[in-house]
């Protein structure tokens, strides 16, 4: 209450624990990403490098088209995903970071119900899709966690299925009046158990403003 309305964020993660699925090892990576809100979209870029071999990613939601590409060594394409689950996935993760810069969740094409004091339920609605999620907060009002069954996992080998899907948040610092978290994990819960393939812990978030020349970090 009572800051200026942001329409985009840029927000930076650094060494990144990062599991491509359960039997694969770990790998340290670099998440640059960008949101705007007006018409919902997110693009991030995605640096790595295993036994010395570069690798980059590039995962998108554009114009209501979601995708995600790797390339290893500049020259051979490891993935790229395209179509309508990718679609339905990027829809449903913008939802998940709607809270992270405030003024999307007050845009129309999201709606929310409330379920109770600490839960409330949101449903996006773009470009011919829709997807909803719980979000639970804790009694301070920060923002804990975003649970879905409207995303699909999709394998390497391009393989998929519908499993319940979460993204957690903590580690928040207040600077100008908006508290923002540091701390992200994104989760997949499976039957055989929990896969956490996403755990960054010194995020950086900066905000911009139309007509003002500025960034607000974290730090």
């Amino acid at each position: 209450m009572g800051t200026s309305k942001m329409h985009a964020m840029k927000a930076e993660f650094r060494d990144v624990n990062f599991l491509f699925g359960s039997e694969k090892p770990a790998m340290s990576i670099d998440y640059i990403q960008y949101n705007a809100i007006s018409e919902p979209a997110r693009i991030a870029y995605i640096r790595s490098s295993k036994y010395g071999v570069p690798f980059e990613g590039l995962d998108s939601y554009i114009a209501g088209s979601g995708s995600m590409k790797g390339v290893a060594a500049k020259l051979f394409t490891v993935f790229n995903q395209t179509g309508k689950t990718m679609d339905q996935a990027s829809l449903v993760t913008f939802l998940a970071e709607s809270l992270v810069i405030p003024n999307a969740a007050l845009q129309e094409y999201i709606t929310w119900e409330e379920i109770d004091d600490l839960r409330a339920k949101a449903t996006i609605s773009c470009y011919g899709n829709t997807a909803c999620g719980v979000f639970t907060f804790d009694k301070k009002g920060e923002l804990l966690s975003f649970t879905t069954d409207d995303r699909i996992a999709t394998a390497a080998d391009g393989t998929s299925k519908k499993v319940k899907w979460s993204a957690v948040f903590g580690g928040y610092r207040e600077r100008h009046g908006i508290k923002k978290p540091t701390v992200f994990k994104a989760i997949w819960h499976y039957e055989e158990g929990d896969l956490l393939y996403f755990d960054s812990k010194n995020a950086v978030i900066e905000y911009q403003y139309k007509g003002v020349d500025h960034n607000e970090e974290n730090s």
